[in-house]
């Protein structure tokens, strides 16, 4: 199980990218700064990514 990373942590991101956020919850950083919140998971042995919504309309809460 991985840590959980609080909303002041995420808050401090800045560079672009893909953060683990908790087991299956990452946040995407893209160009200009866009964040999105992305659920990863595998069916059938292939692994998929679900977006979840944008952070500014999607709290960490209700992401996770």
């Amino acid at each position: 199980m991985t840590k959980k990373i609080s909303a002041r942590a995420i808050a401090g991101l800045r560079r672009r990218g893909k953060y683990r956020v908790d087991d299956n919850l990452y946040l995407r950083i893209g160009k200009g700064g866009r964040r999105s919140w992305l659920y990863r998971y595998q069916r059938g042995g292939d692994p998929h990514e679900m977006g979840l919504g944008a952070v500014k309309w999607c709290t960490l809460q209700e992401a996770r």
